[in-house]
């Protein structure tokens, strides 16, 4: 008589935050991203969702590294990026592209 094993699994959904603190994205994939978001605003000239995928990057490779990098504030990336009247900086956002990047100089 076989007996049958069970498993014990814990199954919970977690939320676009969570999910992106814990999602591994290489530099590679970053990058691209990037160069999609670029394409869209390009394309249909929304800023807002351009700013939005840019926070969603920042995300992904980490908001404090990213932070220090760019010598700003967690929270001024998410004020520079990540609220709906999003604005930043043309110098911050030309360093946080090339942070995202991996590149020096992002526009070269």
């Amino acid at each position: 008589m076989k007996k049958n094993k069970t498993a014990n699994i814990d199954i919970r959904l977690m939320d676009e935050d969570e999910y992106d603190r814990i999602a591994q994205r290489s530099p590679e994939e970053i990058k691209g991203f990037l160069k999609l978001a670029i394409d869209g605003y390009l394309e249909n000239g929304n800023k807002q969702l351009f700013f939005l995928c840019i926070m969603k990057a920042i995300k992904w490779m980490g908001v404090a590294k990213v932070a220090r990098k760019a010598k700003m504030t967690r929270q001024g990336l998410y004020t520079a990026f990540g609220r709906e009247n999003a604005n930043p900086r043309f110098d911050t956002l030309v360093a946080v592209l090339s942070i995202l990047s991996g590149q020096k100089n992002f526009y070269r």
